[in-house]
């Protein structure tokens, strides 16, 4: 089968694992470092150490203890392979579930902590001190004033990490028998076909361009 054919096939499933992963991990990331810079106290002091631990695990480690609980204990999600989400969603869904969590968890322990710094670094600004002053609720000063130039720099590293979603598929889509772009690419170092390794890598740096030029666009914005 040609090159273009074969990675273009194995594309497919990789971009739904990092769209998986990179919603979930933003989401998350976002959203519990905001908390914690706005909360601050005991609360910051758990979760700041619970993306201290997600950043020191490695993937592998997570997604091998996520497949024994998750799949071989309990048996709620299969433990290998991949379903279409849009001809299936509900099996596709449960196919996604464990990889795309496993991903999700380093880059929104990323995002957690670049976020809070962001965060907390903004609501110090003397215009933050005059909206409170002027009597506005918390969260409106937190939503429409904190969060939109706080948001400015973690973009930059949101898009770094969706990048390195990709590279993280190499390992993520062994342990969980996912066919995709980094299947495909374990695949063809093994059998040492060149020009197949050089596609995969082609295309990853394509990616690399496109989310650091979206991320871009998204800052101007």
């Amino acid at each position: 089968m040609p090159v273009r054919e074969l990675i273009r096939g194995a594309l497919g499933p990789t971009v739904e694992l990092a769209a998986a992963a990179a919603a979930a991990g933003i989401a998350a990331g976002i959203g519990l470092g905001t908390l914690q810079a706005a909360a601050g106290g005991r609360l910051d002091g758990w979760v700041s150490a619970a993306v201290s631990l997600a950043l020191s695990v490695p993937g592998f480690v997570v997604a091998t203890v996520l497949l024994w609980v998750f799949a071989i204990e309990l048996g709620w999600l299969p433990a290998s392979g991949r379903v279409p989400v849009l001809s299936d969603p509900i099996g596709g869904l449960r196919t996604l579930v464990l990889p795309a969590g496993t991903l999700a968890l380093s880059m929104g322990a990323v995002l957690a902590r670049f976020t809070r710094g962001s965060v907390a670094a903004v609501l110090q600004q003397e215009y933050i001190r005059a909206a409170r002053a002027r009597g506005l609720p918390e969260r409106r000063i937190l939503v429409r004033h904190c969060l939109r130039p706080a948001l400015v720099p973690v973009l930059t590293v949101a898009a770094l990490q969706v990048g390195n979603l990709l590279t993280g598929a190499l390992v993520i889509e062994q342990v969980f028998t996912r066919p995709g772009i980094g299947y495909l690419a374990v695949t063809a170092v093994r059998q040492r076909d060149i020009p197949l390794v050089q596609g995969v890598v082609v295309v990853f740096a394509a990616a690399y361009v496109l989310v650091n030029l979206a991320a871009d666009l998204a800052a101007a914005l």
